[in-house]
């Protein structure tokens, strides 16, 4: 059995000008063959009081999102410019849904975000199911300790 690990790398949305109490959504990305995922936001200008966020969407057809049970993301500048450089980053485990997209909120005052990045990675390439290199199998998430 040869298993495989990879990764694939987009650039999911492209900069957004600096602009107060508004988001952005990215464009999606598909998680079929993948285990995770991370979001990469950068910030590029950050002006006094304004609060970054990045939060997170998921959606099993690729048309109706909805946002996914995280903490909250984010970032509030404290002076002109000292979030400049910097990064707000999710990175996702074993997500449910197939398509995922990240959401960019500037809230409050200006904020303006440089391109997004979403990185794919952890896929397996495994003898499928059912064949019959496969002598036993089972597929289990999160087991507990066998008790003694």
């Amino acid at each position: 059995m040869e298993i495989v690990t990879e990764s694939l790398h987009d650039i999911v949305q492209n900069a957004i000008a600096a602009a107060n109490n508004t988001s952005q959504t990215t464009s999606s990305i598909d998680m079929t063959g993948f285990a995770c995922a991370l979001f990469l936001a950068p910030i590029t200008d950050s002006v006094k009081t304004g609060k970054a966020e990045l939060q997170i969407e998921g959606s099993d057809d690729d048309s109706t999102f909805k946002q996914l049970d995280i903490r909250e993301i984010s970032a509030t500048s404290a002076a002109n410019d000292d979030l400049n450089g910097k990064l707000l980053r999710v990175e996702l485990k074993r997500p449910l849904q197939r398509y995922l997209r990240a959401k960019l909120i500037s809230k409050t005052a200006n904020i303006a975000f440089g391109a997004t990045h979403a990185l794919r990675y952890g896929s397996m390439r495994t003898p499928p199911p059912g064949s019959d290199d496969v002598l036993d199998e089972v597929v289990v998430a999160s087991p507990s300790l066998k008790s003694s």
